[in-house]
């Protein structure tokens, strides 16, 4: 089997010259790879499943997670423990050491150099103990996060378990919740445009603010408390929109969704794929470019398709059968899931007579399954629980 660390440059140049000819991203080494799998023994009986259902940031994410987990545990925290050490030191050798203390630019008191070596290093432990803590998250769930060819060719496998597993597998925490979906709000959702412009703004004001006001500022123009006083601004936004948002949705654009859908008939390519990889039959990503090559894809072409393929009758009713408006996935058990969940937890979790945020609010009897990190039920920004039992 072909390992990592046996990649050699006659292998890059190989994946390379692939990637001219096929000029698609991820292909390259999808094909290369597929040609070490044949050489295997054991994973070559089951080379049509090599890349089962996998889009590219199904295999994106959890690489560049991954290595940025590694990275993190092994270079990036390690060298900021030194730094923080060196400065430290240096903190302790010049403890007493005056220095003029400017604010703003000027003249105003008298520091030491090791006390302000001192601050810097408390800063970095600061964020080093919250860069420490952080957990890369992974989905393998397909382009919209719904497992939809998954259940196109295993309908009675439970998708979002055996995703999270794998994921686990990997070292990183799961997340079940996941979308390229860009534009729900403007087009399918009437009262969301004025709620739009409000985050727009928050958004930008909020980031402008973090990207400046760590900044150390000299002049004495008192930038820093000029721009403090923004961080209302983007606060009451944010407020508007949040609470735009409570008071419902004025109404859902039902014929915009179906008009779409009934001229998407491509979105049912990838469950062709998948079912015709399941059955071995050969070259499908190349058989559906083909049908799809400067063509219109409609209703009738796919269902031609479908009919000139050699699967068994019950497979081929269900493809004839799927319809975009049914391809799906599990996009309602997740909706059902989300809302179910949100039942079992106090929607006032930082309740206004309290300092605290109550870790109790969540029901541990409901039916669904708890993420295996341990902290996780007394986090109040973690991510509902996968589901375990489909409705």
């Amino acid at each position: 089997m072909f390992q990592s660390e046996e990649f050699t440059t006659y292998d890059a140049f190989e994946v390379k010259s692939i990637e001219e000819a096929k000029i698609d991203e991820l292909k390259e080494l999808h094909y290369f790879l597929k040609e070490q799998f044949k050489e295997h023994p054991k994973l070559s009986k089951i080379f049509k499943f090599f890349d089962f259902a996998c889009s590219s940031e199904d295999m994106n994410n959890l690489a560049h997670g991954s290595m940025l987990e590694a990275s993190m545990r092994k270079v990036i925290l390690p060298m900021m423990s030194k730094l923080i050490q060196c400065i430290c030191t240096w903190g302790e050798d010049y403890d007493n050491i005056p220095m003029l203390h400017r604010h703003p630019g000027q003249a105003a008191s008298v520091t030491t150099l090791g006390k302000e070596f001192a601050v810097f290093a408390t800063r970095l432990l600061k964020q080093m103990r919250i860069i420490s803590k952080i957990k890369m998250e992974g989905k393998f769930s397909g382009a919209s996060g719904n497992y939809n060819a998954h259940i196109a060719a295993y309908p009675n496998v439970n998708w979002p378990l055996v995703a999270k597993e794998f994921v686990e597998l990997r070292g990183m925490r799961f997340n079940p919740y996941v979308s390229q979906e860009g534009k729900l709000s403007f087009e399918y959702l009437s009262a969301f445009a004025t709620i739009g412009v409000n985050l727009c703004i928050a958004n930008q004001t909020l980031s402008h603010l973090s990207k400046n006001l760590p900044i150390s500022r000299w002049q004495p123009d008192f930038t820093d408390s000029t721009m403090t006083r923004d961080v209302i601004l983007g606060f009451g936004h944010s407020l508007w929109a949040y609470e735009s948002v409570t008071y419902g949705i004025d109404g859902v654009n039902k014929h915009r969704l179906n008009e779409e859908l009934n001229k998407s008939w491509e979105v049912l390519v990838e469950a062709i794929e998948i079912v015709m990889c399941q059955y071995g039959i050969p070259y499908p990503a190349e058989q559906l470019k083909e049908l799809m090559m400067g063509k219109a894809i409609t209703r009738k072409s796919i269902k031609d398709f479908i009919q000139g393929l050699e699967l068994p009758e019950d497979k081929k009713t269900y493809l004839l059968e799927l319809t975009p408006h049914t391809y799906i996935g599990e996009a309602g058990n997740l909706a059902f899931c989300i809302i179910n969940w949100s039942d079992k937890w106090d929607y006032h979790v930082f309740r206004s007579d309290s300092d605290k945020w109550d870790h109790h609010a969540f029901d541990s009897d409901s039916n669904f399954e708890s993420y295996s990190d341990s902290d996780s039920d007394s986090d109040p920004h973690s991510l509902p629980p996968l589901y375990s039992q489909k409705k």
